[in-house]
């Protein structure tokens, strides 16, 4: 049986169970028996929503730490300085580019 820790990080968390949800949904089947739609209450779909969200929190955070661990080379970092003077260069470039313009109005 899998348990699925729900709700929001800050709160207390309750953990469902496969037979918790399974017990809060409706299944909705055709004249020929098969299924065709679940029905779920507004608040169980959320809790579904923190759920799945928290995992991929969860995974972008483990991604995150391998190209830390990796170190700034591995992982492509840049250097702050080399950065801000990028985007100051394109900032610059763009009010160059704005002035031409009004200049030839």
């Amino acid at each position: 049986m899998l348990s699925v820790p729900i709700g929001p990080m800050n709160s207390k968390v309750e953990a469902m169970t496969t037979d918790d949800i399974a017990w809060n949904v409706q299944f909705m089947l055709d004249q020929h028996g098969r299924l065709t739609a679940v029905v779920l209450t507004p608040d169980l779909w959320r809790q579904i929503l923190d759920a799945l969200e928290d995992a991929e929190d969860r995974a972008l955070t483990q991604t995150l730490r391998e190209r830390i661990l990796a170190g700034p080379i591995a992982s492509g970092a840049l250097r702050w300085e080399e950065a801000a003077q990028a985007w100051e260069d394109a900032a610059q470039a763009s009010k160059n580019v704005a002035q031409a313009g009004d200049d030839a109005a």
